[in-house]
């Protein structure tokens, strides 16, 4: 006997039946919403992890070209409020998107979500503009391959890796080849190791730590400054006013000598003077440094003659 019968006995009518029954799930449609719900939590899963983002919504031909046009005429900066008052369809759309962020990375902000976590999305925007990768997903400040990509374009958005990729040894080795910058947002145990120490000596980064510990490591700076005479302006005072230090920097590049702690005894050192003078071909303004060259002075030597200014 249907339930339309049943009912009609009990004086209900058969539309209330149906409409009770449409409120009762049965074990059939339980298991079917259970589905649906892990498909989304799938989903949520794969965005979050980059591995494919979910389906964003299609954006019309039409408005693409539109945005597109107006992409082409915009200039660097309008490019970020273009995007920012777009509308979220735009946001959404991989094509758009990729093309922005082409023109500058930091665009990135903007977009939909899912395509923060778009490693082709991001990789884009980060070789444009390695500081994007502050906008990106977590997942994406984790992938090595992403990072490298931001230090190589600018080391400081090192500060934007996760603190997995900033205490791998390997991994900073890799960043420190790429930017010298990218040392001094490493973990600070990594700074201390001999190993990157070496490969940041070498590659002329070590003094750009700031109070870091290897500015005042003499046999650091010597090998910084023979690489680049400015490392001396990062080292820490002491060495500023070591003769060998001084010497060393300005053969490498005689404007080093400003670098030079200007109230060292030092240039109270007739042989010192005499030597920096000659490394810089004979001109060398000392007249701001210590009090014995107050007067008129004149060196001869068989190669150069010296001539010092009156100190006001």
């Amino acid at each position: 006997m249907g339930c339309g019968t049943s009912l009609a006995a009990a004086g209900k009518h058969p539309k209330h039946c149906a409409e009770q029954a449409s409120t009762v799930s049965s074990p059939l449609a339980l298991e079917e919403r259970e589905k649906e719900r892990e498909t989304e939590d799938e989903l949520g899963e794969k965005a979050a992890t980059g591995l494919s983002p979910p389906a964003l919504e299609v954006l019309d031909p039409k408005a693409r070209e539109a945005f597109s046009q107006e992409l082409e005429n915009a200039d660097w900066l309008g490019t970020l409020s273009l995007l920012e008052d777009a509308a979220h369809a735009v946001k959404a759309d991989r094509e758009c998107i990729l093309a922005t962020v082409q023109k500058n990375g930091v665009a990135v902000r903007f977009a939909a979500d899912p395509l923060k976590a778009d490693k082709e999305v991001v990789l884009a925007a980060v070789t444009q503009n390695g500081s994007a990768l502050e906008y990106a997903a977590d997942n994406m400040k984790a992938d090595r391959e992403v990072v490298l990509a931001a230090v190589a374009k600018d080391g400081a958005s090192m500060k934007f890796a996760t603190e997995d990729l900033k205490s791998d040894k390997n991994f900073v080795l890799t960043a420190i080849s790429k930017s010298c910058m990218a040392l001094e947002y490493a973990a600070a145990s990594l700074k201390a190791d001999e190993v990157v120490v070496a490969a940041a000596t070498k590659n002329n980064t070590a003094l750009h730590v700031p109070a870091g510990p290897l500015k005042a490591d003499k046999e650091v700076v010597l090998t910084a400054v023979t690489q680049d005479a400015e490392s001396l302006n990062d080292a820490t005072g002491p060495l500023k006013a070591d003769k060998e230090a001084a010497v060393t920097a300005v053969t490498q590049n005689d404007s080093a000598v400003n670098y030079i702690d200007a109230t060292s005894p030092m240039w109270g050192d007739e042989e010192f003077v005499l030597s920096m003078a000659a490394l810089r071909g004979g001109v060398l303004e000392i007249d701001q440094y210590a009090d014995w060259c107050k007067a008129d002075v004149q060196w001869n030597t068989p190669s150069t003659k010296f001539t010092f200014g009156v100190r006001s």
